[in-house]
């Protein structure tokens, strides 16, 4: 790995760490992670964070699944959990997966303007969602795993900035 590239990897840590702690204002450290491997991977309730403001990654897929789709969800999840551990365990960051095919997910396909299986981040505050951004690029760089997990890294990196106003 060269010279250039760890340095921008400790300071997109330090850039995440810093924007976390100004967006989330120290989270308590007794919250659990629930992981039950089925397609909702990674989770808490709303309420679970002290100030009721967390940032959730959803994969939306549908019942019909090509393996491209199951690839957008595992590499998603990938970079995910690699790059956000403190967050997800904190509750602060969500990753689920859902299957707009299901009645109570339809919804979703509306309020995010969804045409395809999509990787969305959605800002919540005391459980209402505030803002929220479409990774547009990810059927671009699926046949890449590398570049796929760096994207999703960098845009999470990026929202997460946004949101607490670190430029």
């Amino acid at each position: 790995m060269d010279t250039r590239k760890v340095i921008t990897t400790v300071l997109m840590v330090f850039v995440v760490g810093s924007a976390a702690f100004m967006i989330f204002g120290g989270l308590s450290r007794d919250q659990a992670v629930d992981s039950d491997g089925a397609g909702t991977t990674v989770g808490m309730e709303a309420g679970d964070v002290r100030d009721g403001h967390h940032v959730v990654a959803y994969y939306f897929y549908t019942t019909k699944r090509c393996p491209t789709c199951k690839k957008i969800e595992a590499y998603t999840k990938e970079s995910i959990e690699t790059n956000f551990s403190r967050l997800l365990e904190s509750g602060s960051l969500e990753f689920h997966a859902l299957n707009l095919d299901e009645g109570e997910n339809e919804k979703f396909i509306e309020e995010y303007q969804l045409t395809t299986k999509s990787v969305i981040l959605v800002d919540y505050r005391d459980g209402e969602r505030v803002d929220w951004k479409n990774l547009e690029k990810v059927w671009e760089y699926t046949g890449n795993r590398e570049v796929f997990v760096d994207y999703v890294r960098d845009e999470t990196l990026e929202y997460l900035a946004e949101l607490s106003g670190v430029e």
